[in-house]
């Protein structure tokens, strides 16, 4: 079977300011109601010669997530940051907080995202949470998700889905979470 793409890639500057000293990075966006919706991650630190530098006065590197929304032209319709309501319990002490690299997709007729957290009490192992976003945007609640690899360090799981929830965790080789 021959399958031929065309691929046209237009590349636009998406220029979404956040409180400083938070930078944008690692965007997470979907196709939705005749545009875009997304989760905009924003980091305290940057990483100069191989190492994080920020200047928060308890030396935490921190995240912070803000939902984007998006007009079919790529506008910013809309930017607030996403509070965390869930009673996940997180170690106010720990180097790194907040949830890392969230991964927004839509189920069940709600938003919802994958994440990593290293700020669970006794553990800065990064670890997969489940988070379901309530009608404003903001994390309703956040599961851990365990019982592959619980030992390791987890981070990037991909969301796929249809009527369930499927996670690909790893592409090579190729590892489907259930």
């Amino acid at each position: 079977m021959d399958i031929d793409f065309d691929l046209i890639i237009e590349l636009q500057r998406l220029d979404i300011e956040l409180p400083a000293p938070f930078a944008p990075m690692n965007p997470s966006f979907v196709r939705h109601d005749g545009g875009w919706t997304g989760v905009v991650r924003g980091v305290n630190y940057r990483i100069e010669s191989g190492h994080y530098r920020t200047e928060d006065p308890e030396g935490a590197i921190r995240t912070r997530n803000f939902l984007v929304r998006l007009r079919d032209d790529l506008t910013i319709a809309g930017v607030r940051e996403i509070a965390d309501r869930s009673r996940l319990a997180r170690d106010p002490r720990a180097r790194i907080r907040g949830f890392e690299d969230c991964r927004l997709f839509r189920w069940r007729g709600a938003w919802w995202c994958t994440a990593t957290v290293r700020d669970l009490p006794g553990d800065s192992r990064a670890t997969m949470t489940l988070l379901q976003l309530d009608a404003d945007g903001d994390v309703a609640d956040a599961r851990v998700l365990g019982g592959f690899g619980d030992t390791m360090h987890q981070k990037n799981w991909m969301p796929m889905v249809d009527e369930r929830l499927r996670l690909v965790y790893s592409c090579g080789p190729s590892i489907v979470l259930d």
